[in-house]
C-alpha cells in the first residue's frame, strides 16, 4: 500500500505570516487588489445577472457569453493571486531572508557580513 499523500507534510509546513510582517504600503496594495477584485465581480454580476440570475442575451450566444465571463473573471483572479503572492514573497524575504536571519544571529558568518556591510550594502 503506498504512503498517503500527506506523509512527511510536517517537514514541508509553510511558515505563516502575521499582520506585523507587512508594511503599510503592502497592506494598502492588498486592500486595493481585493477592492478591484470585488468591483470586477460586482460589474460582472450587474451585467450578466442583474436580477440575481444568469441573463444571457440569447440561447445561441449564451455559451460564448459564459466563456467570456469565465475568462474575464479568471484573468482578474489570476492577476490578483500573482500580486498577492508577490506581496507575500516580499514580506517573507524581508522577515525570513538572509538580512532578517543575520540580524538575529550576529555571530554567524552572514551576521558578520551584515555587521560589516550593513543591511542595504550586503554583496549579492
Amino acid at each position: 500500500m503506498p504512503a498517503p499523500l500527506t506523509a512527511g507534510f510536517d517537514a514541508l509546513t509553510v511558515e505563516q505570516r502575521s499582520a506585523g510582517d507587512y508594511t503599510e504600503s503592502e497592506l494598502a496594495e492588498f486592500r486595493g487588489l481585493m477592492t478591484d477584485l470585488l468591483a470586477a465581480c460586482t460589474a460582472s454580476s450587474a451585467r450578466y445577472a442583474p436580477d440575481g440570475e444568469w441573463s444571457p442575451a440569447g440561447t445561441p450566444e449564451e455559451l460564448d457569453e459564459a466563456a467570456d465571463l469565465i475568462a474575464d473573471l479568471s484573468r482578474t483572479l489570476n492577476k490578483t493571486r500573482r500580486a498577492i503572492r508577490k506581496i507575500n514573497a516580499e514580506a517573507r524575504n524581508r522577515t525570513s531572508g538572509p538580512t532578517a536571519l543575520t540580524q538575529e544571529n550576529p555571530s554567524s558568518p552572514q551576521g558578520q557580513l551584515h555587521a560589516l556591510w550593513g543591511p542595504s550594502q550586503e554583496p549579492v
